[in-house]
C-alpha cells in the first residue's frame, strides 16, 4: 500500500526520464498500488491495464476516512524477462477483518489476471488484500480460483509454520504506532506475494519473509522512537524463472 496514487514507472536510469515518466504513468484513481521494474535488467514492458473493483466496501464509515476504503483496484503489467512473458500485478482489496463483499473483488482479481497474462510465463498479483489468510477469499484464491489454479502464498509456502515466523507472519501488527489511528483491528497477515506457473515456464521460491519492520525489532530503532515506513510491514519474496 504505497499511498493514494496508482502508478506505473519506468526506469531506463535518467533522472529526466524517470521524472518524465512518472508524470505520464500517474493515474488518479486512489488505488494504493505502485509497480516498479528495472529495464536495465533485461525487462521489458509490453502490456499495462487498471482495473477498478466494481463492488465497495460493505460497510459504512465517516466521510473523513472514506479514503481508506474506497476506490480499490489493481494495476498489471505485461513484461518479457529476457524472453520469457511474465504478469505482475499489485492489487488493493477493501478494509474491514470481515467483509461479505471482498470475495466479489478475489473473484474479480483473478478474472482480470486471467484476462491479461500470457499463459507461457508465470503470474505474480502481489498486494494488500485487507483480509487475514484465513478469511474465505484468501481461502478462494489459494484452493480454487480458476486463473491461477490455486494461487500459491509464497510467504506460506515457506514459512507453514506460522507460529514460528515473525510476528506470526502478521503485516498489520499494532506494534506498529502507524496502525492506531481510524481503524482498530487484530494482528492479521494481509499482504501477499501470489504465484501461478505458466505452460512454458514457471517461478520457484528461494525465499519469502517480512521486511521494513525495523521500527518495532530493532533496539536501536526502538529506544530513538523510529516509526514504520507504512502502517503494514513489507513481504520479500525471491524467485528464479525457469
Amino acid at each position: 500500500d504505497l499511498g493514494v496514487n496508482a502508478a506505473l514507472i519506468r526506469f531506463n536510469g535518467e533522472p529526466e526520464a524517470k521524472r518524465e515518466k512518472i508524470e505520464e504513468w500517474v493515474y488518479g484513481d486512489q488505488l494504493g498500488v505502485t509497480l516498479l521494474y528495472n529495464k536495465a535488467a533485461g525487462i521489458d514492458a509490453e502490456t499495462d491495464s487498471l482495473l477498478e473493483f466494481k463492488s465497495d466496501a460493505s460497510y459504512d464509515v465517516p466521510t473523513r476516512i472514506l479514503r481508506l476504503v474506497k476506490p480499490k483496484g489493481a494495476l498489471g503489467l505485461r513484461l518479457s524477462v529476457r524472453g520469457i512473458p511474465l504478469f505482475v500485478g499489485g492489487f488493493h482489496l477493501s478494509n474491514g477483518v470481515q467483509n461479505s463483499k471482498r470475495f466479489g473483488e478475489a473473484v474479480e482479481l483473478d478474472e482480470w489476471a486471467f484476462q491479461q497474462r500470457d499463459w507461457r510465463g508465470p503470474a505474480v498479483p502481489c498486494g494488500d488484500s485487507n483480509s487475514d489468510g484465513e478469511q474465505p477469499e484468501m481461502r478462494w484464491l489459494r484452493d480454487a480460483a480458476p486463473s491461477g489454479a490455486g494461487w500459491t502464498d509464497s510467504y506460506l509456502e515457506m514459512n507453514p509454520d506460522l507460529s514460528k515466523a515473525p510476528h506470526q507472519g502478521a503485516t498489520w501488527d499494532n506494534a506498529n504506532s502507524l496502525t492506531r489511528g481510524n481503524l482498530t483491528e487484530p494482528n492479521q497477515r494481509v499482504d501477499y506475494v501470489l504465484t501461478a506457473p505458466g505452460q512454458a515456464h514457471r517461478l520457484s521460491t528461494l525465499s519469502s519473509r517480512i521486511v521494513l519492520d525495523e521500527c518495532t525489532t530493532q533496539s536501536l530503532a526502538i529506544s530513538m522512537g523510529l516509526e514504520c515506513l507504512s502502517d503494514h510491514y513489507g513481504v520479500l519474496s525471491e524467485f528464479t524463472l525457469k
